[in-house]
């Protein structure tokens, strides 16, 4: 049996102009929460990544790695680094969230409303828990 594939109807402006309204909402919900947030502990050094960090969090936790300055017990210094992600995490959110914006903006100008729906439902991939930002 041949599958179906169903196109999307054209977005309309409309449509386009709420998606931005929406991206900018959030946008700027991410940015107080990211500004609100206490940055990482210098001592936790140059971090690789929100990823990276979280794995490193986990290997405190086990007792796998312990640094040589370490004066907190396993679980603070796991907690520091878990804290240390999301803290790198929001502000890769924030970033994406303020390059689609922008994009949104250019393309709903260059009446390309399509693009604006695309770039939507990329950051809900790419961006964790989209809908609680």
């Amino acid at each position: 049996m041949d599958e179906v594939t169903a196109e999307q109807p054209a977005a309309t402006r409309e449509e386009a102009v709420e998606i931005l309204r929406i991206i900018k909402q959030k946008m700027e919900a991410a940015d107080a929460r990211h500004r609100a947030m206490r940055p990482p502990d210098e001592r936790l050094g140059e971090l690789r990544g929100p990823s990276q960090t979280r794995r490193t969090a986990r290997r405190v936790r086990a007792g796998l790695y312990r640094p040589t300055w370490m004066t907190e017990s396993a679980e603070e210094l796991a907690d520091a680094y878990d804290h240390a992600a999301a803290y790198l995490e929001s502000y890769i959110n924030t970033r994406r969230l303020a390059a689609a914006y922008r994009r949104m903006q250019e393309d709903i100008e260059d009446l390309f409303f399509d693009d604006v729906r695309d770039d939507f439902e990329d950051l809900k991939t790419r961006i964790r828990d989209f809908d609680s930002i």
